[in-house]
């Protein structure tokens, strides 16, 4: 994937229109990229963290959210 492609999945992250289906590994590395690439650190790590945290509670499964291992990644 290009990096546009990861700041598109970051916008929808962020407005709540990601689809959790087919989210991966890489998905999240590439976000948290582009985030970076976007904002200051400590607010790529809230906007991330927050949006990661909604993604999971709208998959029906909280429980796979870590704050401690989305800081680790």
């Amino acid at each position: 994937m290009t990096p546009d492609v990861y700041h598109e999945m970051l916008q929808s992250l962020q407005d709540g229109s990601l689809s959790p289906k087919g989210f991966t590994h890489r998905c999240h590395v590439g976000m948290a990229i582009a985030a970076l690439d976007r904002y200051p650190f400590f607010k790529a790590l809230w906007v991330v963290a927050d949006g990661l945290q909604a993604l999971s509670n709208r998959a029906g499964v909280p429980e796979k959210f870590n704050a401690t291992i989305t800081l680790a990644s």
